[in-house]
């Protein structure tokens, strides 16, 4: 198996955009995506994959394209035979965007149509992306600027977003001075974009970036997910096994790829 990751270069992207990834899979794999305040917007170039679904009890195909929409569970995907994949995965400040309002409500609680035209999945398919065989930043920057360039973004979402991604010691209260608001008015609207409530997002960046600082630094210890606002390990392991059904060993075990949001068994 094979991952290539990258990261935008222009600054209008990377505000909307955490990464790209090319994904290479050979043969079959089980994978699980783990909740970590983004949503991935694939598009399949060769080959297919199946994602459980919750409420049938069943693995079912999706399409060419599509949205892994952000909630606070995991994703557990299939991979039958083989799959080479690009998966953008989009910072949830996208949704301040008003191309964003073409979408059904509460989009990240959904298994929607892919963000992306056909034109622009079409290039991808036909593997124009690719320079030496690896992703070009410059050519996948071009292809998502379209998507990216307007200029009526909503600042609320911004700030909101912006103020969760850089404090993990966050409380509801502590938000909603920051955001003029009362701790009420902050639930409903978290509850309006997100279908979470404070507490749950809160969790969701918390526990991503504690577990990128654990994956990236092989000296680390358990004890260092204080440092990110657990009161003590235990609390830590209680919400790794609530968000993603393993203990932290298991998880970090099973990161057999450079990155943190994904599971191979």
């Amino acid at each position: 198996m094979k991952l290539i990751e990258t990261t935008p270069q222009n600054s209008k992207i990377k505000k909307y955009v955490d990464r790209y990834q090319y994904f290479e899979f050979p043969g079959p794999s089980f994978l699980k995506t783990i909740p970590n305040g983004k949503f991935d917007c694939w598009t399949a170039i060769d080959g297919y994959f199946e994602i459980w679904d919750f409420d049938k009890d069943r693995f079912i195909e999706v399409g060419s394209a599509g949205i892994i929409p952000a909630t606070n569970r995991v994703s557990l995907l299939k991979i039958s035979s083989h799959l080479t994949c690009l998966n953008i995965k989009m910072n949830l400040s996208v949704i301040g965007l008003s191309i964003m309002n073409a979408y059904p409500h509460n989009i990240l609680k959904q298994n929607v149509a892919s963000f992306l035209n056909k034109s622009t999945q079409e290039i991808i398919i036909s593997k124009q992306f690719l320079l030496n065989n690896e992703p070009s930043v410059n050519a996948l920057d071009e292809l998502m600027l379209p998507y990216l360039q307007d200029k009526e973004e909503n600042q609320i979402t911004y700030r909101l977003l912006n103020y969760l991604r850089n404090n993990t010691q966050a409380s509801v209260s502590n938000l909603a001075n920051q955001m003029n608001m009362t701790p009420k008015s902050l639930e409903r609207l978290i509850k309006r974009l997100f279908g979470l409530t404070p507490i749950e997002l809160f969790n969701i960046f918390r526990f991503e970036k504690t577990t990128a600082y654990l994956q990236k630094n092989e000296a680390a210890r358990l004890i260092d997910a204080l440092d990110f606002g657990y009161y003590d390990q235990s609390h830590f392991i209680k919400t790794c096994k609530k968000i993603t059904g393993t203990t932290p060993k298991e998880l970090l075990r099973k990161m057999k790829l450079p990155t943190n949001d994904l599971l191979i068994d």
